[in-house]
């Protein structure tokens, strides 16, 4: 099925562009089209998704950090990075591995307020749907900011710890 997705995906005319209006009304007066409307949008999805994953293995492989490199560093100012550029994923998934992290003591406080301001869950894949190009530029619009706020919390918590001792789970 994913090969299948990426097949569609790659072979379809609408890379990244939006659908416009007439074809949108078109796909909604005929089941056919809704079919294909509606594979195109799962191979999307599914792209990038296996995109996602892709590009953090081989970026583990070729950098040569383990996933224990990882938890040792969960504390400091890289983790706040990558934790708001997860963020970057769609659905719900990132956000509920975000906080099994923080119960397990792996990332820090300010990486998981990274990732829940830059986390924009489900609510992403109606946009992804309609508007493309807008559905991205939400999602980088909502990773910077995502990002300064956990690197705030991160000076805050290193200048008052008394902060880190109230916020440990």
């Amino acid at each position: 099925g994913t090969l299948l997705s990426i097949i569609l995906y790659i072979s379809s005319k609408n890379f990244i562009r939006d659908d416009t209006e007439a074809t949108i009304g078109d796909k909604l007066n005929s089941f056919d089209e809704t079919l294909v409307h509606a594979a195109s949008e799962t191979a999307f999805v599914t792209f990038w998704v296996v995109m996602a994953y892709l590009i953090f293995e081989f970026g583990m492989i070729l950098s040569g950090i383990s996933e224990a490199d990882l938890s040792d560093q969960g504390s400091g100012i890289g983790a706040v990075l990558i934790a708001g550029a997860v963020g970057l994923v769609p659905g719900c998934g990132p956000q509920i591995i975000a906080i099994s992290a923080y119960v397990e003591g792996l990332i820090s406080f300010p990486a998981l307020v990274a990732n829940a301001i830059s986390q924009d869950g489900d609510a992403l894949f109606p946009l992804l749907v309609r508007h493309k190009v807008a559905s991205i530029w939400a999602t980088f619009h909502t990773t910077l900011p995502a990002i300064l706020v956990g690197l705030m919390f991160f000076w805050a918590m290193g200048e008052y710890p008394r902060l880190t001792e109230i916020l440990r789970p």
